[in-house]
């Protein structure tokens, strides 16, 4: 994974074919300062109510969209400052979880979220009538991985931050961040879920200043 100064430079260099580019953008990390910005964007820009918590969801606490869409209110626990996270596949013929501990920033979203939620068992969720909706609903469905995905780009439409494929984006930025200060690899592995060796080596490694400033310490 490199980041966005990482990325850029080289594109500027030249030479490089687009799906040469397309590569070295589906590796793109953010860093905390972008992704504070970037969560400032879509919670001015965002269509409707839902949209901000579910950026906030994914990039606060890793989980893939997935289980994000698989989310419930009662997954919540305001008391305890976690989220209980629904796994599928991690363990073959059952359901499985992990829990994650809230930031400061998701809890207070999600609190705020739910006195404007529209009804039903799931965190993410738009009330049936909701309009320029692509699929009429009758009941408080979760949102399907089509809508999830068409309010993504819709939320960075027109931004630096287009450049985003996806909310997978977030959850290896998050466990980069998490690296990059020093969280022991433990409860990244707990709060994302990884099981293999080779998962937990993508994720092992700084960004480059602090990497610079780790090397200087030590040569001077």
């Amino acid at each position: 994974f490199q980041t966005r100064e990482e990325i850029e430079r080289k594109i500027a260099r030249g030479g490089l074919k687009k799906g040469e580019e397309k590569e070295l953008w589906d590796a793109l990390f953010l860093t905390l300062p972008e992704i504070d910005e970037l969560l400032k964007h879509v919670e001015a820009k965002a269509r409707h109510p839902f949209i901000y918590p579910l950026f906030v969801f994914a990039a606060h606490t890793g989980a893939r969209r997935s289980e994000i869409l698989r989310s419930r209110i009662d997954d919540l626990d305001f008391g305890s400052k976690t989220v209980l996270i629904r796994e599928k596949k991690r363990v073959k013929g059952r359901q499985t979880h992990r829990r994650v501990p809230m930031s400061p920033l998701f809890a207070a979203v999600m609190e705020k979220w739910i006195t404007e939620h529209p009804g039903g068992p799931f965190t993410i969720c738009k009330a049936p009538e909701t309009p320029r909706s692509r699929q009429r609903k009758t009941d408080f469905a979760p949102l399907t991985v089509d809508e999830a995905n068409d309010h993504f780009h819709r939320a960075l439409e027109g931004s630096r931050w287009t450049v985003i494929k996806g909310y997978h984006a977030f959850r290896h930025s998050f466990a980069s961040n998490c690296a990059a200060r020093g969280v022991d690899q433990r409860l990244i592995n707990a709060w994302l879920g990884h099981q293999t060796n080779e998962m937990v080596e993508r994720y092992r490694h700084l960004i480059p200043s602090q990497a610079a400033s780790a090397i200087e310490s030590v040569f001077g």
